[in-house]
């Protein structure tokens, strides 16, 4: 259409359209995103029909000044014959449960209904329907279209991949004047909004079903690789599902009969973990507790010298577990050993769990290069035992598109794109002293309350613990108990950023952000990646969100 604005359709929803199912729907639905702005798209419009029946449209294309055209589209190569609409299964044809002509028509003419009832006029625009195959090629040679069914109506791949052009050719020319306020009031009767009418923890609800976390495409083929080389490492940002990755492998090797431990740094991690995988044939612990109660069950002593804290956990330990599973029998191995977090490792470490494994067996690791908040060296470029997968982990399932966005300057390497659109925008407060950021986090905490938030959903996380936080000699923020995490007392959880690394929460309170070694910009990242649904940062007057750092890959 002459004129036409460049850009993206307006989209309802707005999706990723990986995550629609339906092969012909999502090419459908990438071919108009890339309609040009003025134009928008209704993807999934249910009506009830006049007989109370609940119908769906899959797809609504309005021009604001042309017409609309409903389109029902069909994956696959749908064929007519004996008077019925036949699809593609098992090899062989079988009848549709609905005739698609049927359902684009019906659905037009409900449209135009609603808009005579909503305005007692007719609709002055174009109004047209349309069936498409996005992945059929063309038609076979001889065939006749049914009787209600025009040339024009029927799409197919070419008319998808060149979708303009088709709108272009089926509604013409303009309306008259006055038509794009008729088109503007028939997008209102169609896209209502009842954001007025939901609660916050409504919102949460609705955001939940919309983060359902299911295996998708992607991480099928990480799980693909798992069986084509045995020693592989994954990268991947917060987010984007390594830890369901991992579970999801120690849960099929477990099935297959191989003993299986799955192992990180974070003891709450470990607690997570456990209840995600519900599997007692595998062996989930913290690293360290591992070798510990391995050494001591074996009557070796276990414990650290005097002032040697740090060496002891960073290398002396994990050598003792090495030279201890080197004359192991094989009953005390394993056959799979997952590592997540795996840039928290120190290269001891790797090696001891290496020295675990039943000969060359199965050895991963999943880690994020971001989050190395405890200053281990590059260890994911040296490792010998690893090699480092092409692919990437590049969806992210946890945070909203607004908290996935803040944090982009923290990633080294291409940010991942989140799943959820939208969201409520990161909200910042900055304080000058420890008294201010506390009464602006009482404020905070207490408005979420009183919009229906159990205290118990709002999550605060410190780089400090507790002593040294702004809530140092805080035991209550007005009615409402200060907690430790994972302490199953009613109040409100506190941990710091490191504990509670690799765990998520909807409601976070990041506290106590300023320039400090125990507040890196790895420890900022790692903390507000924590938030599913909603974030607020609490930070000193003089601290500033660094530069957009995003280059190359990891």
């Amino acid at each position: 259409m002459d004129g036409a604005i460049r850009g993206m359709a307006r989209m309802f929803p707005e999706l990723d359209p990986n995550t629609i199912e339906n092969r012909g729907e999502r090419l459908f639905y990438e071919a108009a995103r890339q309609l040009p702005a003025e134009y928008a798209v209704i993807y999934g419009y249910r009506y009830y029909d006049k007989d109370g029946t609940l119908r769906e449209a899959d797809f609504i294309v309005l021009h604001p000044t042309h017409g609309f055209v409903v389109v029902e589209v069909k994956q696959g190569e749908p064929a007519f014959f004996n008077h019925q609409w036949h699809e593609r299964k098992s090899g062989g044809y079988v009848p549709m449960a609905k005739n698609p002509v049927e359902q684009a028509r019906n659905a037009m003419f409900h449209i135009v209904n609603c808009y005579r009832s909503e305005t007692k006029r007719d609709f002055p625009q174009k109004w047209r329907y349309a069936v498409c195959f996005p992945e059929a090629a063309g038609i076979g040679k001889g065939s006749r279209l049914p009787a209600d069914l025009i040339p024009e109506s029927l799409w197919l791949q070419r008319d998808t991949e060149a979708l303009n052009e088709r709108l272009d050719a089926w509604l013409q020319t303009d309306s008259g004047p006055g038509s794009r306020d008729a088109m503007q009031k028939l997008l209102n009767l169609l896209t209502p909004d009842f954001r007025t009418y939901q609660s916050l923890m409504d919102r949460v609800d609705a955001f939940h079903r919309a983060a359902n976390r299911i295996l998708t495409e992607e991480q099928e083929r990480i799980l693909e690789e798992t069986m084509e080389d045995h020693r592989r490492m994954f990268l991947g940002a917060a987010g984007t599902g390594k830890t369901f990755i991992a579970i999801e492998k120690a849960r099929r090797s477990a099935k297959a009969g191989k003993k299986v431990l799955l192992t990180c740094f974070n003891k709450n991690l470990v607690l997570s973990i456990t209840a995600q995988l519900n599997d007692e044939r595998v062996t989930v612990m913290n690293f360290h507790n591992l070798i510990e109660q391995v050494l001591r069950q074996n009557g070796i002593p276990a414990e650290p010298r005097e002032g040697e804290w740090d060496r002891y956990f960073e290398t002396e330990l994990a050598e003792m577990g090495y030279e201890y599973f080197s004359s192991a029998s094989d009953d005390e191995k394993y056959d799979c050993i997952l590592i997540d977090e795996g840039q928290d490792f120190r290269e001891e470490w790797v090696l001891c769990l290496e020295n675990m494994l039943r000969g060359d067996k199965e050895l991963y690791m999943f880690a994020d290069p971001n989050q190395n908040i405890f200053g281990v060296p590059d260890q994911w470029k040296k490792l010998k035992p690893f090699t480092v997968s092409t692919l990437r982990l590049t969806r992210n399932f946890r945070n909203t598109e607004a908290i996935n966005e803040w944090t982009v300057p923290y990633v080294q390497g291409k940010p991942a794109k989140s799943l959820i659109a939208g969201g409520d925008p990161v909200t910042t407060h900055a304080w000058h002293d420890l008294a201010e950021q506390k009464r602006l986090v009482e404020r905070e905490i207490g408005q979420l309350v009183s919009r229906g938030v159990p205290p118990g959903r709002i999550m605060i996380l410190s780089p400090f613990k507790w002593e040294n936080s702004c809530l140092k000699g805080t035991h209550k923020l007005r009615a409402w108990p200060i907690v430790p995490y994972g302490s199953n007392e009613y109040g409100i959880p506190f941990a710091t950023i490191r504990s509670f690394k690799g765990l998520e929460t909807d409601f976070l309170m990041l506290i106590d952000v300023r320039d400090s070694k125990a507040c890196t910009p790895a420890d900022v990242y790692v903390g507000a990646t924590r938030a599913r649904f909603m974030l607020h940062v609490f930070h000193h007057i003089d601290w500033k969100l660094p530069q957009c750092q995003v280059s190359g890959t990891f």
